[in-house]
């Protein structure tokens, strides 16, 4: 089946755990045809008082997001306000509002813009 949706979901995503395999899983098999994972290289800058540093450097976790066969890419990103950008600027909607889930509907040229 062919959604012609990109998927987007951003995290730390240090110390990768079962629960975010079936996120990535999920989110392929019924929301997306390409699932891309904003990486944020560490949240503890911005916020050191509630989040930890990573365990894991970036190129790690970029090696082991990429070997999984539910995620096509991996964009690291700095900060916070540069997710935010990413976000304006590739016209992502939430899939979830309680989530930091993302999706992009490609346009075909019938869609109007919104």
């Amino acid at each position: 089946m062919t959604l012609n949706k990109t998927g987007v979901i951003a995290g730390a995503f240090d110390v990768l755990h079962p629960g975010y395999i079936k996120m990535f899983k999920d989110a392929k098999e019924n929301a997306c045809d390409t699932l891309i994972i904003l990486l944020h290289e560490d949240p503890s800058i911005e916020r050191p008082d509630t989040k930890l540093k990573p365990i894991l450097n970036v190129q790690e976790r970029i090696e082991i997001l990429l070997s999984l066969r539910f995620v096509d890419e991996v964009i690291p990103y700095k900060t916070e306000e540069e997710l935010y950008t990413l976000n304006h600027y590739t016209n992502m909607r939430p899939l979830c509002s309680y989530t930091n889930r993302y999706i992009k509907r490609n346009k075909t040229q019938n869609e109007s813009k919104t």
